[in-house]
């Protein structure tokens, strides 16, 4: 890759908030260009913007009030497509009321959140086929102007532990 490209990459990742620009830019060396490195590290971090922010003390309540105003609407359009969830509404009454402090509750589903996110991560990386005795694997690839496929994705499960910018938190 050139210093150019390097010096490119490193300054978007910096944008991005990455904390170890040099390590992407150095594993973008193995592809000879910057991009499938760039789009790997943009999905990933996009992936972890859905996330609950760690310490969020707010999120259940907010929750709530997104929930009751979804109640008795059946017009997902309007609903952005999320339909009402009474049974998620009782339960999330039912912490507040008990008074379960929302950073534990929020500790609990963040970490279920990333374990989620790497199952489905681990599909784009090719998934778990051979561990069924399965005889293929498959993964997610940039293809050229030829759909031949050129660099593969794989790999990207420890970016959400590496890139999650709550994960000292």
């Amino acid at each position: 890759m050139k210093n150019a490209d390097e010096a490119h990459l490193r300054r978007i990742f910096t944008e991005m908030g990455v904390e170890d620009p040099d390590y992407y830019v150095k594993e973008a060396d193995e592809y000879d260009e910057p991009t499938p490195m760039l789009s790997k590290v943009v999905f990933m971090r996009e992936c972890l913007k859905t996330l609950i922010k760690a310490n969020d003390e707010k999120w259940i309540d907010e929750h709530i009030e997104a929930y009751q105003k979804r109640t008795g609407k059946k017009d997902l359009y309007s609903l952005r497509f999320e339909p009402e969830m009474p049974e998620l509404l009782t339960a999330l009454l039912n912490v507040q009321e008990k008074g379960v402090d929302p950073k534990n509750i929020g500790l609990i589903v963040r970490e279920y959140q990333r374990h989620v996110l790497a199952s489905v991560i681990s599909l784009i990386d090719g998934g778990y086929a051979f561990e069924e005795g399965v005889d293929s694997d498959w993964g997610m690839f940039q293809i050229d102007d030829d759909l031949m496929p050129t660099y593969g994705f794989g790999d990207m499960k420890d970016m959400i532990w590496e890139l999650d910018p709550d994960k000292d938190a």
